[in-house]
C-alpha cells in the first residue's frame, strides 16, 4: 500500500507548483511583449489562452519587479 502524504507536505507541494506555474506565465507574458510591444492585455490573455484576471496579477507583479513596463493607459499602453 503506498504511503500517505502529510498534509502539510502536500500544501507545500502544491505551492511550488502554482509558484512554477506563475513564473511560466510572467515568462510567457514577457516574450510575447517583447515580440509585440504593443498588444493589450486582452489579446496578451487570448494569445496565451490565460484568463484576464491572471494576466493583469502576473503583469503587474512584473512592473514590480520592474521587469515590465508600460506606457500610456492602463487599456490601451504600450508594455516594454
Amino acid at each position: 500500500m503506498p504511503k500517505r502524504k502529510s498534509p502539510s507536505s502536500l500544501t507545500s507541494e502544491i505551492a511550488s507548483l502554482e509558484a512554477d506555474k506563475a513564473a511560466r506565465t510572467s515568462q510567457k507574458i514577457r516574450a510575447l511583449l517583447q515580440q509585440q510591444p504593443k498588444m493589450i492585455l486582452t489579446e496578451v490573455a487570448q494569445a496565451i489562452r490565460c484568463s484576464l484576471r491572471k494576466v493583469d496579477h502576473a503583469s503587474a507583479k512584473l512592473q514590480q519587479e520592474n521587469k515590465l513596463r508600460y506606457r500610456g493607459p492602463k487599456k490601451c499602453g504600450n508594455g516594454q
